[in-house]
């Protein structure tokens, strides 16, 4: 049965409590009048032909990630397209490998359609990589489906393309199939591509919610290939019957246009123009990873970070994400989207916590930039 999802719970209380969010890891919404322009658009699409706006965002998309457009499948955002794969996969009982620490809800959503949740930690001291041989014995044990987020939520971490290689393999030795959600991959340096490719045993999950700051549009995107995309479109008429217009049509307007282009550029110089108070705050700091996507990192506190975080926000109006909601009680998200200003004020309470924490324990440990 389908739970509270208590991440998001928690989130929307804490958020009135806050000055200054630190909790933020996606681009803030455009300025209205640049979404007025395409409304017209979705609501002829709507009361017309509803099918036209998922189409022309497949289309879209499959231009933008230069994938074939029947391994294209529009969905109701990043979550609802995850829970959309799991809804075609499992049943009670079903195993399901999900990383660990992770987006919570994910893992919710997989428990909620009665699915056995099987570990893949992504150790610290690993870099915040799975490993390939993990993923194997869970998969020579029974597992055919495992869910992964690259870049991963909550470290900001990359997986290098010989990790992909290297999952790629096993997970076609074993008929597996990855799911990934990259919904923040648009936000990294280091990573252009989605990891889906045409004849692979991954799926992609993705959307405009967090690079493009359109999450209110829950409009989004599956990559797979065409015989799994069918059961996915199957799953998607069950769960949204009347479709995701007029979002699809707005959305297909974006992706791939010059209005997409300016909203990732400002979030991507908005992550330039933030990140040296942010590596200054970050330098030294125990178990924070060195490479990855820029908009969130995650701290490791060495004790629960859920007091901390109270405690923050309850004295400086500071807003923090413990890492329980990660799976992961020691650790500590901080994000950077928030107003650059709000994001400076944030640091600077931050950083004098954590500097009154033992060395070791979210305090300094060495000189130098992440």
């Amino acid at each position: 049965m389908l739970g509270e999802i208590t991440y998001l719970r928690w989130l929307r209380e804490a958020f009135h409590r806050a000055r200054y969010s630190l909790a933020s890891s996606g681009a803030p919404p455009p300025p209205a009048e640049i979404l007025t322009e395409l409304l017209p658009d979705p609501i002829e699409a709507m009361a017309a032909r509803p099918a036209v706006g998922p189409a022309r965002l497949e289309a879209a998309v499959a231009r933008r990630y230069q994938v074939p457009e029947p391994c294209v499948l529009a969905t109701a955002g990043t979550t609802g397209g995850v829970f959309q794969v799991l809804a075609a996969h499992v049943e009670a009982g079903t195993p399901v490998v999900i990383e660990t620490p992770t987006y919570g809800p994910l893992r919710q959503a997989a428990r909620g359609l009665g699915a056995r949740i099987v570990d893949l930690p992504r150790r610290r001291r690993d870099g915040f990589l799975p490993d390939p041989d993990e993923l194997a014995r869970h998969f020579a044990n029974g597992a055919r489906l495992a869910l992964l987020t690259d870049p991963h939520n909550p470290s900001g971490v990359c997986l290098p393309e010989d990790r992909w290689v290297a999952l790629r393999e096993v997970a076609a030795a074993h008929g597996a199939t990855l799911v990934v959600d990259e919904v923040y991959r648009e936000l990294s340096s280091q990573v252009a591509q989605s990891a889906f490719v045409a004849g692979g045993p991954i799926v992609a999950v993705s959307s405009l919610t967090k690079a493009w700051g359109l999450g209110s549009l829950r409009a989004g995107w599956i990559l797979a290939e065409p015989p799994l995309r069918r059961r996915l479109a199957a799953a998607g008429d069950a769960l949204w019957p009347g479709g995701i217009e007029p979002s699809a049509t707005v959305a297909a307007a974006v992706v791939g246009s010059r209005l997409g282009e300016t909203l990732l550029t400002a979030a991507r110089e908005h992550l330039d123009a933030v990140w040296p108070m942010v590596a200054a705050t970050l330098a030294g700091r125990p178990g924070v990873a060195a490479t990855g996507v820029r908009c969130h990192a995650f701290l490791d506190l060495g004790r629960p970070a859920t007091s901390f975080a109270e405690t923050l926000l309850a004295t400086t109006g500071t807003l923090t994400v413990p890492g329980v909601h990660f799976g992961d009680p020691n650790g500590l998200r901080v994000a950077f989207f928030g107003p650059r200003g709000e994001v400076e004020c944030g640091l600077r309470h931050l950083t004098r916590a954590l500097d009154a924490l033992p060395p070791g324990t979210g305090g300094r440990t060495a000189p130098g930039a992440i």
